[in-house]
């Protein structure tokens, strides 16, 4: 049976209130687990979320480092992020508003991590701006 054939039969199932067989309920636990740890299963929040916090980085890598080339961008941002992450966000984080002045680093690196509060990666953030071309 084809996983589309499975995932109708679950489907109708569920819509008709009608209990879903055991090999199908485990089925379709396995897969939503698979799913989650490849990180693709997300909620319209958590979308929502990591866009906010795509388009900062992005914003950021204009405005702090416009000339410099997107590896160094991303350097520069990873790095930056995780310190802040590790000192000044301990104790700002609580904060109803950003406490920084708009445009500077620690202004856009609160910005982040209250839209997404997990520091990023090198390699993430050049993934992010290779997107934003």
């Amino acid at each position: 049976m084809s996983v589309t054939q499975r995932v109708d039969r679950v489907r109708a199932a569920l819509r008709a209130e009608t209990p879903v067989s055991p090999a199908d309920a485990e089925w379709l636990a396995d897969e939503l687990d698979r799913l989650h740890r490849e990180g693709r299963l997300t909620d319209v929040g958590t979308s929502n979320q990591l866009r906010r916090r795509d388009q900062l980085v992005i914003e950021a890598a204009a405005s702090l480092y416009g000339g410099h080339p997107r590896r160094s961008q991303a350097a520069q941002i990873a790095g930056e992020l995780a310190r802040y992450q590790c000192s000044a966000w301990m104790r700002e984080r609580g904060a109803a508003a950003n406490p920084h002045r708009v445009g500077s680093a620690r202004y856009f690196w609160w910005e982040v991590l209250s839209a997404c509060p997990r520091v990023i990666g090198e390699e993430r953030v050049r993934q992010i701006l290779g997107n934003s071309s």
